[in-house]
């Protein structure tokens, strides 16, 4: 196709004579696209994924979710007196259907489900601790590490995933400044063991340093494509 030039860094396909790439700056390619325009001729009507034993799967788990709320209920109603233990069970399979849906939207995209994964789940842990005593596990001892599982994940997947994919620098800034927020908790003194949260805080700041330092200037180059400069 004539007029078509190809960016390899943005991975885009430009239409007109532009010579560097609007987003970067970078230097066009020509005829990067003519195998995948023949690719695209030759298969215009992909084959359809056979989603029904997905579709079985997912109704068997919804229907098991359902029958131990159901039971969970009317043991509870039959057994403890009005106790209601029954709901801790409502609020872990709802916790599972939340967590589920976030990880089934996000799925194309690692990086960002592990942070709305790990948000979600601090989330969840602290309104459940809230909820049933305020006991304090979940700001002692669930986000911290947490938090430091997140960055490790990011890191290992950065690193030998999508090494050459700008976006992965964002997601390891967000994932190191929310390793730091335990900070915050032993600052207001909300915490009764500190030491996860210290250690999380400080591995935040240290990996944080380290990509400041030492990716500094992939990190600037990403940011400047991202804002059109």
């Amino acid at each position: 196709m004539r007029g078509l030039k190809y960016c390899e860094k943005c991975r885009v396909t430009v239409i007109g004579s532009h010579q560097s790439c609007p987003l970067c700056q970078r230097e066009l390619e020509e005829n990067e696209t003519e195998g995948r325009d023949k690719e695209t001729e030759e298969d215009l009507f992909p084959k359809l994924e056979k989603l029904y034993h997905r579709n079985l799967c997912f109704k068997i788990i919804t229907f098991l979710s359902c029958l131990l709320i159901i039971i969970s209920v009317f043991l509870n109603l039959l057994l403890s007196g009005g106790h209601g233990w029954a709901y801790i069970i409502i609020a872990a399979a709802c916790c599972f259907w939340i967590t589920f849906y976030i990880a089934f939207r996000k799925r194309r995209n690692v990086e960002k489900a592990i942070l709305y994964m790990e948000v979600l789940i601090s989330v969840l842990c602290f309104l459940w601790d809230y909820f049933t005593g305020c006991h304090g596990w979940a700001l002692d001892f669930v986000i911290p590490i947490l938090g430091m599982v997140t960055i490790a994940a990011l890191f290992i997947i950065s690193r030998f995933l999508h090494s050459e994919d700008g976006d992965d620098m964002i997601y390891l800034i967000l994932g190191s400044l929310l390793g730091i927020v335990p900070l915050l908790f032993y600052a207001f003194h909300w915490l009764h063991f500190f030491y996860l949260s210290l250690l999380c805080a400080a591995a935040s700041i240290i990996f944080l340093t380290a990509v400041l330092i030492f990716q500094g200037d992939r990190l600037k180059e990403e940011i400047q494509r991202r804002m059109h400069f």
